[in-house]
């Protein structure tokens, strides 16, 4: 199965109108979907716990797609 780039040839990206990248203190990069887009919230549950005792930020995931998604 190819995955939505291999399809259209269209990178698949959504940013919010005037986000500047260099203002933000970090990213993550799920590339295989693993920690946010599983079929139950264990992992994203666990990545919000695990952000909120490292670093004592509680983290917002709003707006954040975390489901599992089939592309045709």
């Amino acid at each position: 199965m190819q995955n939505w780039f291999q399809q259209t040839g269209k990178p698949q990206v959504s940013l919010a109108p005037a986000f500047v990248w260099d203002a933000q203190d970090a990213y993550l990069f799920d590339i295989d979907g693993t920690l946010l887009r599983s079929r139950d919230r264990i992992h994203v549950d666990s990545f919000v716990e695990s952000v909120r005792r490292v670093t004592g930020f509680e983290v917002t995931l709003t707006g954040i797609a975390l489901t599992a998604r089939r592309i045709p």
